[in-house]
């Protein structure tokens, strides 16, 4: 059955994107803009070209793409691996290992950011080092793993149930053993 949405949830719902996305337009609108102000000046691309044209800016961008890069690698490593580690606990063991990984998922990005600056403000002056690319990069990664461990403990979970029974549906038909990993790649690598 066919549930029927009212007229005033789809206004309330264009009210809301209007209010959540009108800045954003108005701020690429004026980005365009020759004067330095927002009264409107005219059409041009100056400010993207002087943006381009400035070292500072193009050296942080490329900071940028190399932390995300760097960020992601290495955290979908780690999560792979604490996704299957985590995977191999039963019990309260499991389901405590797997809320406390939670944990940065569900805390404020502010209070995780602000953590990781103390941690290593302290460490920094343990150590005699100061914060920079390194640091970054160790903060983005902490903060990506969590979101990677939840996201592949439930694909592994739903693999090891698919094996099981992939498994015994293959052997219950007296099928050679060899016949079940080969059966179980084709079934996941084709196409939907």
């Amino acid at each position: 059955m066919k549930k029927k949405t009212g007229i005033l949830s789809k206004i309330y719902i264009a009210i809301l994107l209007i209010f959540l996305y009108s800045p954003i337009a108005v701020l690429i609108f004026y980005s365009f803009n020759n004067g330095k102000t927002t009264v409107w000046k005219g059409f041009t691309f100056k400010w993207y070209v002087q943006l381009f044209r400035d070292d500072n800016i193009m050296n942080a961008l490329w900071n940028t793409v190399i932390i995300a890069v760097l960020a992601s690698v290495f955290a979908t490593i780690l999560g792979t691996a604490a996704a299957i580690g985590i995977s191999n606990f039963k019990g309260k063991k499991r389901m405590l290992i797997q809320n406390a990984s939670n944990i940065p998922i569900i805390s404020p990005d502010i209070v995780m950011g602000v953590s990781l600056m103390l941690l290593f403000t302290t460490l920094g002056v343990i150590f005699n080092f100061e914060m920079g690319f390194f640091t970054v990069l160790i903060s983005h990664i902490c903060f990506c793993v969590p979101f990677v461990v939840s996201e592949l403990f439930v694909v592994l979970s739903l693999l090891v149930l698919s094996w099981f029974v992939l498994s015994s549906s293959v052997l219950s038909l007296s099928v050679s053993s060899l016949f079940v990993p080969s059966s179980f790649c084709l079934l996941y690598t084709s196409p939907s």
